[in-house]
């Protein structure tokens, strides 16, 4: 079958003067290449809204009428996140994920001084281009809730 595909399409390319031959396939060419171009064009963009997670990060939280803060470092192996927070509460070790279907999407956890903290958000940038993480923050062992932002140290 694939033979007479290939016939088909070389009498497309042999039929009529030569000049629409030529022009046929400079068409058939040109629409090639757009489609590749498009094609890198799609996967710069895509490797461009990456917004790196890995880093030093300064941490403020507002739970209640109480403010806080937190220095996290954050390391990522695939899907999975690892590190170490430190605050006035003390150094604690930090674990979680990066969505599957959304890598903006972050859900990390540390405990410290009988506090579990459990920060759930999204991955932006701030106006100067630099990776800002913004929030809930739930603290688990009293079911409250509340905001945190987050801005990484260069």
């Amino acid at each position: 079958m694939r033979f007479g595909v290939d016939m088909a399409l070389n009498a497309e390319y042999t039929s009529g003067s030569g000049t629409e031959c030529h022009n046929r396939r400079k068409a058939k060419e040109m629409k090639t290449r757009l489609g590749l171009f498009l094609l890198a064009a799609v996967a710069m963009v895509s490797a461009a809204d990456t917004i790196p997670i890995v880093g030093k990060w300064q941490i403020y939280i507002k739970v209640a009428d109480r403010e806080a803060e937190d220095f996290c470092t954050i390391e990522q192996n695939k899907g999975e996140l690892t590190g170490t927070c430190t605050s006035e509460r003390g150094s604690s070790k930090l674990t979680g994920k990066v969505d599957a279907t959304d890598s903006k999407k972050v859900t990390f956890t540390h405990s410290g001084d009988s506090v579990t903290l459990t920060y759930s958000g999204m991955l932006s940038k701030a106006a100067d281009d630099s990776p800002f993480l913004s929030g809930t923050v739930t603290v688990e062992e009293y079911g409250v809730v509340g905001e945190f932002s987050a801005s990484q140290i260069k």
